[in-house]
């Protein structure tokens, strides 16, 4: 998430619905898949599980971010960056 918010604040709000969602997730998606296996059946409740997930996956790939900038590769100096945490 951090890759997809510009300011500490949307971080924190971000942060803050994502644990909202889940809540509502825990106790809303059992009770909804009991309920559509109760009045469909278990064919309909797959399928409706299939397609939600497409539906997520879509979403998830329509999201558009920064990547993070990677640190240049440079030459690996396990000694002296072990000595240097001694120090």
């Amino acid at each position: 998430m951090p890759a997809l918010c510009h300011e500490p604040r949307e971080l924190t709000s971000a942060t803050v619905a994502r644990g909202l969602l889940d809540a509502i997730g825990i106790v809303a998606g059992p009770l909804l898949a009991a309920l559509l296996l109760d009045v469909s059946g278990a064919p309909a409740a797959f399928a409706s599980a299939a397609a939600l997930s497409a539906a997520s996956a879509a979403s998830v790939l329509a999201l558009h971010y920064e990547p993070m900038p990677r640190a240049a590769p440079g030459r690996p100096r396990l000694l002296h960056d072990t000595a240097e945490g001694f120090r």
